[in-house]
């Protein structure tokens, strides 16, 4: 049997449907190994008096886990108590959607501190992400 020759294609900004289908791929395997990941967005938004939205947590649930993607407070609203906020609904939220544990990855220079005073421990840490600074990876569970 004669061997196969492969080509491969670099794409700086890949097309949608191809990123699409190695996801797709990804997720058949993962799902014939370990079952269906269960994957749903979840999101929760402040709103100051006026509608305007001044914060917001975005998350998905997979396998049980909440992965936190972004935290956002508006900077003149900020230490007022609404990324506390936030993360306790999200969090809550979450355990009655049937999580158990919540995981999330910040930089050293995005105050690391607010999950440590949340009850997150660092489990990794990249250096030199980006430059000086560090990213790491906390996680509870709930």
């Amino acid at each position: 049997m004669e061997k196969e020759e492969y080509t491969l294609e670099i794409s700086a900004n890949p097309d949608q449907s191809l990123i699409e289908l190695v996801e797709r791929k990804i997720y058949e395997h993962n799902r014939s190994l370990v079952g269906d990941n269960n994957f749903q967005q979840l999101a929760v938004f402040a709103r100051d008096p006026r509608g305007e939205i001044v914060g917001g947590i975005i998350g998905v649930i997979i396998w049980k886990w909440l992965h936190i993607s972004s935290l956002w407070v508006r900077s003149d609203v900020r230490r007022q108590g609404i990324g506390t906020k936030l993360l306790s609904v999200v969090e809550t939220e979450a355990k009655e959607l049937g999580c158990t544990d919540v995981f999330v990855s910040t930089t050293t220079y995005q105050t690391p501190e607010f999950y440590l005073r949340s009850g997150f421990a660092v489990f990794g840490h990249l250096d030199r992400y980006p430059f000086h600074y560090q990213r790491l990876f906390l996680a509870k569970m709930l």
